[in-house]
């Protein structure tokens, strides 16, 4: 009978608005999740060890483990959206509860911040609340510095903490198209959206093309950014696009000799060496983000333990950015920041 209902050439509301009558598949849902889905009390004695790399016996792990309502605060944020109010982060609550003003620290971005108003999910409506205990899905609104993936904790618990499993995506950008407003009038406009759709959707990337002034989007595929596109308008902005063209990267073959470059004044000298890494390095630092790992001991111990990188590699290992390329810095002399992040830029 549903099949013959829904296989019907024309749709009027008329001519399915009884289905929900006859046929009350929400219920069957929702008594299904009521009667079969652990309540998180249950669910968390055997799910923090497979998602949680600390140490389960510790203060912080038991907390965890029990659900503690009375313990400090700690959520795993799984999104991030732009709406008028600014970013709105939704995560669970793992323990503790969540409050209106409270004082935060993200793990991840290393930064201290405030919690503005925080809300819970009513179906597809969020009710402002002033508090929200453990086991719950929050909405939280006035963080700046934040991503999915993050880990939020009590700022009086930094250093026992070791955050969640990151957020991983099985795709990179490969696609890319030029994009420009129909109006220049717009352009800042454009900017400023395509920023929000950044931290909403990981999977974007987007670059102005120094040479040739080109705005540069970057997606999984064409539907993506034609998604991408059609959205941008629905937030005011109409763009064009270019045809979409595939990315093709570089990589070496072989191990390079030794280049050098001496700065104008000869005060200044750089030399880099290029090697190719072997595939065990590279799959680690593509599916785990590295920077998660605290502290810097600890991640030595990782490296030494699931990539190839030697004993002098991992003790010298600076970065690795998303295209899985390591820097490694052998000099016996500390260098300043600027000097850091020069070197990384270039």
């Amino acid at each position: 009978d549903i099949r013959a209902r829904y296989n019907k050439e024309t749709y009027t509301k008329e001519s399915y608005a009884d289905l929900a009558v006859y046929y009350p598949i929400h219920k069957a849902i929702l008594e299904m999740v009521v009667d079969h889905l652990p309540n998180p009390i249950e669910a968390q004695k055997y799910r923090i060890d497979k998602i949680w790399d600390g140490n389960i016996n510790s203060e912080l792990g038991k907390t965890l483990v029990n659900c503690d309502p009375n313990g400090p605060l700690i959520v795993c944020l799984s999104k991030v959206q732009v709406d008028k109010h600014g970013l709105v982060s939704t995560g669970r609550i793992f323990s503790g509860s969540c409050k209106n003003k409270d004082e935060i620290f993200l793990l991840n971005e290393n930064h201290y911040d405030r919690i503005q108003r925080i809300a819970i999910f009513m179906g597809q409506r969020r009710e402002q609340v002033e508090r929200i205990p453990v086991g719950n899905i929050v909405a939280i609104e006035g963080l700046k510095k934040i991503k999915s993936g993050e880990t939020i904790i009590d700022s009086n618990h930094i250093d026992d903490m070791v955050p969640f499993e990151s957020v991983k995506y099985v795709t990179t950008p490969v696609i890319t198209v030029s994009i420009e407003p129909e109006y220049l009038r717009d352009l800042d406009k454009m900017k400023v959206l395509i920023e929000n759709m950044l931290i909403e959707d990981p999977n974007l990337k987007f670059e102005i093309n120094e040479e040739t002034g080109e705005f540069l989007l970057s997606g999984v595929g064409p539907l993506h950014l034609e998604v991408t596109a059609h959205e941008l308008g629905k937030r005011g902005v109409n763009v064009s696009t270019s045809e979409p063209r595939a990315v093709f990267k570089e990589s070496c073959r072989y191990n390079s000799s030794s280049i050098e470059v001496v700065s104008s004044d000869g005060k200044n000298k750089l030399k880099l060496n290029v090697e190719r890494l072997d595939n065990k390095t590279v799959r680690f630092f593509q599916n785990i983000d590295y920077k998660t790992i605290k502290p810097f001991n600890k991640l030595k111990e990782v490296l030494k333990e699931n990539t190839g990188l030697n004993d002098e590699e991992v003790e010298n290992f600076w970065i690795c950015d998303e295209d899985q390329n390591i820097t490694i810095y052998n000099a016996s002399n500390e260098l300043d920041d600027l000097y850091k992040d020069a070197i990384i830029e270039i």
